[in-house]
């Protein structure tokens, strides 16, 4: 009340108090409890950093995972395609089969395959890509099927020579293929395309297997064998067309 009549009174003394007295000590009483809360709010803002950058790595991993799906569904339409163009001239209903599985073996290795008896498969099918046989079906389940390779050391398949008409066995084996059991005294040249014969009745006839190379036994012995040339890498093989 006193202090309220002095004021109406005389303020000056209370203006240059506040001025000079409150005023400054307010200030750094602002300042401090600013230098307080500083670290608490940087805390807090790099939280909240911490917390955006790891939604947006995610985001990111997300969209990352998204596009290399993309491009996987990319390649194999592409490989069905491709498939289909090349194997499509082959006489008969054909099946395209995506390979799912491989067996280790070096000696003998089969393919898996995602068609099996429900896609109307049975044994003993030949098995093309890009218009190359490469092998034959050996077992059938469901929705499965295992294909045996013509690459096996223990695979025969009896072939012609398109140009001089004489027929052999293909073998598979370490070395490659090999064109087997043709008679020495026959002419047989370089470049020659090696084609199934059809007989056994096993595969169809006209298959293309691949073309004659180098010739690696003949000059002493009864029957000569060839090395056979195939553009097909067996160990990348993603899409095959299988003949029904």
């Amino acid at each position: 009340m006193l202090i309220g009549v002095l004021y109406e009174i005389w303020p000056l003394p209370f203006q240059l108090m506040a001025r000079y007295g409150v005023l400054p000590a307010a200030e750094k009483i602002t300042l401090v409890a600013r230098g307080l809360f500083s670290p608490i709010k940087l805390l807090a803002r790099l939280n909240r950093l911490a917390a955006d950058n790891k939604e947006l790595q995610e985001s990111n991993d997300l969209l990352v995972s998204e596009i290399a799906a993309l491009q996987e569904k990319s390649h194999l339409c592409q490989e069905v395609e491709s498939e289909r163009q090349f194997s499509g001239n082959i006489p008969g209903t054909q099946l395209v089969a995506k390979v799912i599985g491989r067996t280790p073996q070096a000696f003998s290795q089969n393919l898996l395959v995602d068609k099996g008896s429900n896609d109307g498969l049975k044994e003993g099918a030949a098995v093309v890509s890009s218009g190359y046989l490469v092998g034959r079906v050996k077992k059938v389940f469901p929705a499965q099927a295992e294909v045996k390779l013509i690459t096996g050391h223990d695979s025969l398949i009896p072939a012609v020579l398109e140009k001089s008409r004489e027929t052999g066995l293909v073998q598979g084996g370490l070395e490659g293929l090999t064109l087997n059991e043709i008679p020495a005294t026959s002419s047989v040249s370089q470049g020659d395309k090696v084609i199934t014969s059809g007989l056994g009745g096993d595969l169809p006839a006209g298959i293309l297997i691949g073309e004659t190379d180098k010739i690696l036994k003949g000059e002493q012995s009864l029957f000569q064998t060839m090395a056979v040339k195939t553009p097909i890498k067996f160990s990348t093989l993603e899409i095959v067309s299988i003949l029904r």
